[in-house]
């Protein structure tokens, strides 16, 4: 039991490495002044995220860099029927450390009434910084993986230990075991 535990908390460790890896190569984030596309959305909100190392000011208090933003614009069309979709501002209210080195926060949110296509343009910058990295999520919080891995490799190891004492005394039950 003891090994089937540490096989899962290390092949979870790889997978959420590898996924943290992922989220931040990204080719989906655009650096700013810049345009993408993203397709096929489905109905409903989405959240525009500035992720930069800078994003986050001190390791103990999340203090929110707000001068990283200063001057950037933020436009969504919707390419499906070529309407510019109209943005609510939301700095600061969601934002995690993805890391010793990075942080991430929550600029603007929009409403997207139907399935279809969108294009984000970022223009302007007044950071100095050439890390800045701007992106889509319909999630509030798009890199919390790590929450959700720890939380996993938890249940797997209080289940197989339940299951290890629920073995035990099948087998004093029947006389194996003492």
């Amino acid at each position: 039991m003891v090994v089937i535990a540490i096989s899962y908390i290390v092949i979870s460790l790889w997978d959420y490495s590898g996924r943290k890896k992922e989220f931040f190569d990204d080719p989906d984030k655009i650096s700013p002044p810049g345009r993408a596309v993203y397709s096929d959305l489905e109905k409903g909100t989405y959240y525009i995220f500035v992720l930069s190392r800078h994003a986050l000011l001190s390791n103990q208090v999340t203090i929110i860099n707000r001068d990283l933003i200063d001057g950037m614009e933020f436009r969504v069309r919707n390419l499906t029927d070529d309407k510019e979709i109209a943005l609510e501002d939301i700095t600061g209210r969601f934002t995690i450390r993805t890391g010793r080195r990075s942080g991430i926060y929550s600029v603007r949110k929009f409403r997207l009434d139907s399935r279809g296509d969108i294009e984000l343009e970022v223009s302007g910058s007044s950071s100095e910084s050439d890390d800045v990295k701007v992106f889509i999520s319909s999630k509030m919080i798009p890199a919390a993986g790590g929450f959700e891995v720890f939380g996993r490799m938890f249940l797997v190891v209080l289940v197989l230990m339940v299951l290890q004492i629920v073995i035990i005394r099948i087998l004093k039950r029947l006389g194996v075991a003492r």
